[in-house]
């Protein structure tokens, strides 16, 4: 299983806590080809011990030294290192990918920093929204608890799309914008056999994966083992679910009446991804039922995908499910 941010920023924290020396390295921009995306973070204890990644192995011994270092300094707790393909000498490590890559290194030192870093923790688990803006002239650290309020406290950011992170200019400096988006979350509306395996998959793929079904039958833990599992009908338990940007909801029950009443509710909402197993005719069938019985327009209806997941030709239940978690995930990070 994929380490998350949250333990990420926890070991960091926890560091802190103990009074030991802890640097938090994270990536700032990117330029071509990069080993690991914006935000990406490693944590380095005072011993060398770390969490995270910030480019898959190709740098991070580099960047190990660089935050020892720098706790061996009083001048100054950051700096901004810059990894890229070519060399200028035999010593300097360099990224196999062509790329290159900004990384942000600053030691948690204050209890400022440890505040923020609790607040992010508790922003991700909460599935909250929210904004950390970093000043790379000082190394100074703000918390938004929405881009609203980061926009009204720096009118004079040059920044047009507050979804993704990126490093910013403004008139008196540049800045590190972190966007805190909440971990994406992913339903199953039917515990069929498909969800057993694209369940697994999109856990590994850092989804928080919730399977929905109110059939005993098919809804037992000897079945999902390991994961969580709602015996109960879906407008039941989807109305008191918070269906946000970061949700997809994918109907696999093969049963209008489980199913139809998923999607008129996620319909409804802003997840990011709806779909729903069948053949192209039973879909046709599912647009009709949902026009004549809930009222949705076609435009509306184009939302529902389906057949669910991309055409990778795709026959055995595991290739399904990797297909239609594939869709998702294009999905997700098409957006913007």
């Amino acid at each position: 299983m994929a380490i998350t941010k949250q333990e990420i920023l926890a070991f960091a924290l926890h560091c802190y806590d103990k009074g030991e020396k802890v640097a938090l390295a994270t990536v700032i921009n990117t330029y071509g080809s990069s080993p690991q995306p914006v935000s990406s973070m490693l944590v380095i204890r005072e011993d060398g011990h770390c969490l995270g990644s910030v480019s898959s192995g190709c740098v991070e011994g580099s960047v190990i030294e660089s935050a020892l270092s720098l706790m061996e300094e009083e001048s100054r707790d950051f700096e901004v290192l810059t990894f890229s393909s070519e060399q200028s000498s035999p010593l300097q490590v360099a990224l196999t990918c062509g790329g290159e890559i900004e990384i942000l290194l600053e030691l948690l030192n204050t209890a400022l920093k440890a505040g923020i870093i609790a607040q992010k923790i508790g922003t991700l688990e909460n599935r909250q929204g929210g904004a950390i803006l970093t000043n790379l002239q000082n190394g100074q650290k703000a918390f938004y608890e929405n881009t609203e309020k980061l926009i009204q406290s720096h009118p004079n950011l040059e920044y047009e799309n507050y979804t993704y992170s990126a490093l910013i200019q403004a008139e008196e400096a540049s800045y590190f914008l972190e966007i805190l988006q909440p971990k994406p979350k992913l339903l199953l509306i039917g515990a069929v056999h498909i969800a057993q395996s694209l369940a697994a998959m999109a856990k590994v793929s850092d989804f928080d994966v919730e399977i929905i079904d109110p059939r005993a039958v098919f809804a037992t833990h000897e079945r999902f083992p390991d994961d969580k599992l709602i015996c109960d009908w879906p407008d039941e338990i989807l109305s008191s679910h918070h269906l946000n940007a970061s949700t997809a909801l994918i109907c696999l029950s093969h049963d209008m009446k489980i199913d139809d009443r998923a999607l008129a509710i996620a319909l409804d909402s802003a997840c990011f991804y709806i779909g729903a197993l069948g053949s192209r005719k039973s879909h046709e069938k599912r647009l009709c039922r949902l026009k004549q019985e809930y009222g949705f327009s076609d435009m509306v209806l184009q939302r529902v995908n389906g057949p669910v997941g991309l055409d990778i030709h795709a026959v055995s239940t595991q290739e399904i499910a990797i297909s239609i978690l594939a869709a998702v995930v294009k999905a997700r990070r098409s957006r913007g």
